[in-house]
């Protein structure tokens, strides 16, 4: 190559023909590479951009495309897809009539890809919606964003009977790469500086109309393309973090969006709580309020969930097997450890380890279970990260602990092994399913108002909180600490008709007073669920096994684990009779 490089620079100037050192040659030769690596890639990365921009500038050209009819929607939906085949995200908002304090079913759905393609699909026009935009929108591989998208899915979800999975609300974004979550309009100013048109006479006019001015036209078409577009902001930020721009040049979109999804896995499907992160806990559904027999939606707390990931591996895999060589199940080290000590078992291999029971185990018919046997990894089931690792109980304690000896003894079926992201998300699953337990069976969730478990004493609450405030009053004003002194004396003046003398003794006393009482009719929302399911079947073990299979498929379908354990499966029972 340096030779061929010579001579075509003694080529280029003949009359100079003299030998050039090998190692200037090698200088000339990797600038010249490196020149011309960089004009490829700028080529390319330009390229892009303009195909890119003339993408978008044609459907802004042509404007959103309006649909009033069955077979419009099904073409729209099929450029849809065509349009996230590689990045597979779409802006989405809704738009309703309201009427005083009613709102109407949705009138109006906007969807728009990331390359500027828009459809208004006039949904009070159709009636009802069609399958293919069912399945589009039901589609979790394709990510429907936007400002408050999880309450447009609820509605979709409770006017239309449509799922609407994939959701994800554009202020976890914000949040997650440092910026000021806020309204669709305001972060449009800010991050893409354009000005959006708010004005609440368009907001609030009549959606229902047959035909739409062009002003409402423009304003949804805005919505669900703006929401897109930020998407695509944030997104380039969070991979301007983590790579590098001549590694991220010569991506492909598929390329590019095989790394953006993992940053947003987590947000999916969980509402944002204003209050909190995004990795926090959130309020639960929206659709499970409808229900007003039972105030069966809990808030979580804003307080952070502690990430206590497991110290040690939960599984070791080491085979035990009966006398006759069977294998009955696969047990920790310390578990091993203790029969070997105990004399009960002896090494029958060292890799893999295998012990042998040296006594015939009571119950040998019913523990032949193959899950049991197997090896497991230690692994996110859904993820497959091997890091911060923790138990979850696919059916939780609160139901299992009711359910008979039989079926939560034994039963580590039920227990797997998830990251602190996918707990964090599968939380806000399990919320979701005990809301509508709550609803369903009439049995309200715990500590909830209609479910106390104890019964506050205000007036006890008021002494205990003066007595306390008392003790630690240095800078309260006298007027004060005279109103707290009268709260105590009240209350001691109606236990006895001589008033004690106030001193730190009897204050502490007071501040350390038991303020609530167990109520006598509280009833555990596990145990009321488990005694309907019990209710429902002739046989009250097949009710449990349907509840518990219910909070199988729930896990299984919400969190798509990509790495369960062998034999693991929904509709697992277990070998042992229970009667």
């Amino acid at each position: 190559m340096l030779k061929f490089f010579n001579s075509f620079l003694n080529k280029l100037y003949p009359r100079k023909q003299t030998h050039v050192p090998a190692r200037t040659l090698k200088l000339a030769f990797i600038v010249t590479s490196f020149g011309i690596i960089c004009c490829v890639c700028r080529c390319y990365g330009l390229r892009k951009f303009m195909n890119s921009l003339l993408r978008r500038l044609k459907w802004r050209s042509n404007g959103p495309n309006i649909i009033h009819t069955a077979n419009e929607c099904h073409n729209a939906v099929l450029e849809l897809r065509k349009k996230c085949k590689d990045i597979r995200v779409i802006g989405l908002d809704c738009e309703w009539v309201s009427e005083g304090k009613k709102t109407n079913k949705i009138a109006l759905l906007q969807l728009a890809s990331i390359d500027g393609y828009c459809s208004l699909i006039r949904l009070c026009a159709l009636g009802n919606v069609p399958n293919s935009l069912k399945e589009l929108l039901s589609d979790r591989s394709i990510i429907k964003t936007g400002v408050a998208v999880n309450s447009d899915a609820s509605r979709l979800l409770r006017d239309y009977g449509v799922p609407c999975k994939g959701v994800l609300d554009l202020r976890h974004l914000a949040q997650a790469v440092g910026s000021v979550p806020a309204g669709l309009g305001k972060m449009s100013n800010l991050y893409l500086n354009k000005e959006l048109d708010k004005d609440w006479r368009i907001r609030c006019s009549n959606w229902e109309d047959s035909c739409l001015s062009e002003r409402q036209i423009q304003y949804a078409a805005d919505d669900a393309l703006v929401s897109v577009q930020l998407f695509e902001y944030f997104n380039n930020l969070m991979l301007k973090r983590h790579f590098p721009w001549y590694k991220r040049l010569l991506w492909s979109d598929t390329q590019m969006w095989a790394h953006s999804v993992n940053y947003w896995r987590i947000y999916i499907n969980i509402p944002f709580n204003q209050k909190g992160s995004g990795e926090q806990m959130v309020v639960g559904s929206e659709f499970s309020k409808s229900s007003k027999s039972v105030n069966s939606t809990r808030k979580f707390s804003t307080k952070p969930v502690k990430d206590n990931p497991r110290q040690k591996p939960l599984y070791h895999n080491i085979y035990l097997e009966a006398p006759d060589g069977e294998v009955l199940c696969t047990c920790d080290d310390s578990k091993a450890t203790w029969y070997l000590t105990k004399g009960l078992a002896e090494i029958i291999s060292e890799e893999p380890l295998r012990l042998r029971l040296t006594f015939e185990p009571s119950g040998r018919n019913g523990a032949g279970d193959e899950y049991y046997a197997l090896p497991k990894n230690n692994e996110c089931v859904v993820c497959g990260s091997k890091q911060a690792l923790r138990r979850k109980n696919i059916v939780p304690l609160e139901y299992r602990k009711y359910f008979p000896i039989k079926m939560k003894d034994h039963c580590s079926h039920d227990v797997l092994l998830l990251c602190f992201e996918c707990h964090i998300r599968n939380s806000h699953y399990e919320q979701e399913l005990k809301n509508s337990l709550a609803a369903e069976c009439n049995a309200p969730l715990s500590n909830t108002k209609e479910n106390r478990q104890r019964l506050e004493l205000p007036d006890i609450m008021a002494v205990r909180s003066a007595a306390r405030a008392l003790l630690k009053g240095d800078r309260i004003p006298e007027p004060r600490k005279q109103e707290l002194r009268s709260v105590v004396t009240n209350y001691l003046r109606r236990k006895d008709d001589q008033v004690p003398e106030l001193n730190d003794q009897l204050l502490n006393e007071l501040g350390q007073t038991c303020y609530w009482v167990k109520n006598e009719d509280y009833n555990p929302h596990g145990l009321k669920v488990v005694d309907c399911y019990k209710d429902r079947f002739s046989n009250p073990i097949e009710g449990l096994r349907v509840l518990e299979k219910m909070w199988r498929r729930n896990f299984v379908d919400n969190m798509q684990p990509e790495f369960l354990p062998q034999l693991w499966s929904i509709n697992y029972e277990h070998n042992q009779r229970l009667f």
